[in-house]
């Protein structure tokens, strides 16, 4: 049973368990996978029909529009993704769009639309796009490209009420647990950048080699902010199930969005107009005639 982090701990005061030993001569291979890609992600952090869904929204985190009870959650962040989106128009809730045009890649350096997947293509590649620079958002000094970092996440625990937790101690959980696709709003990536450095300084691991404990909370200047805490390093014995949800999360992590064709438009939009009262005319004017005159 695991103690779940105090708010007073910070992330990069993580420390390897005492009984750690060093690694001998022949390094386990999964050990040398880990602290190379806890460098490779680390490094990338310069400062997305993905299936079942996290949510923050309003800062209610969910899992497949069911709220998690006490705002937080211990998980396995299998794998990240970097994300550029631009949207054009005003947000609909009732008929929410794809982005036009957008670009995936786990190094932000090789972050370039995909002319085949993309709607509408801005630029060749994200740095240079004029969408992407500081002061092209329609209000504010920000980018009218959004900033985005995916996540594929494993449920790895359950919380007591005393705060302990009890987390996953078998392959076969690990390899069976039910995964969920989240999107870090850009509120969230220098909270994420920095637990992601912390790992990689302090225990030479990615964010997969560690059970996390993940937390939605009221923020006075951006409604709610979302935290990463280690609670403990993941035992050896589980790494190769690990490791294998991780290179499935990646490709998953790589899908482009989709766009709805014509006909899925028209039937979306019918549906959110079923059941609404239908508009009242004016009533007819003396002699018969029906006013021309819009309300």
């Amino acid at each position: 049973m695991a103690r779940a982090p105090s708010k007073s701990t910070a992330v990069g005061a993580a420390k390897k368990p005492a009984d750690a030993k060093k690694p001998g001569t022949a390094i386990v291979s999964w050990e040398q996978r880990l602290e190379a890609d806890a460098q490779k992600l680390a490094d990338s952090e310069k400062g997305g029909g993905l299936g079942k869904s996290f949510s923050f929204k309003a800062g209610i985190l969910s899992f497949d529009g069911a709220p998690i009870k006490g705002n937080k959650v211990a998980v396995i962040v299998a794998g990240s993704m970097h994300e550029k989106a631009f949207y054009e128009g005003r947000y609909d809730p009732n008929n929410p769009e794809p982005p036009v045009c957008f670009a995936l890649a786990e190094d932000p350096d090789d972050l370039a639309p995909n002319p085949e997947d993309v709607a509408d293509m801005k630029h060749d590649n994200c740095a240079d796009c004029p969408f992407n620079q500081w002061g092209s958002a329609d209000t504010g000094r920000g980018k009218a490209c959004k900033d985005v970092r995916r996540l594929e996440l494993l449920p790895a625990g359950t919380i007591e009420k005393n705060g302990d937790v009890n987390l996953v101690n078998t392959a076969s959980a690990i390899a069976k647990a039910e995964g969920g696709y989240a999107k870090l709003p850009p509120t969230a990536l220098n909270a994420w950048a920095a637990y992601a450095k912390s790992l990689n300084s302090t225990l030479k691991r990615p964010p997969y080699g560690v059970f996390t404990m993940l937390e939605v909370e009221p923020d006075d200047t951006n409604q709610f902010r979302i935290t990463f805490e280690a609670i403990d390093v993941i035992d050896g014995k589980l790494m190769d199930a690990v490791i294998a949800r991780h290179d499935e999360a990646m490709e998953k992590l790589k899908q482009p969005y989709t766009y709805p064709t014509d006909e899925q438009k028209a039937q979306k939009k019918a549906a959110n107009t079923r059941g609404k009262p239908a508009a009242r005319g004016k009533p007819a004017a003396k002699g018969g005639a029906r006013s021309s005159r819009k309300y």
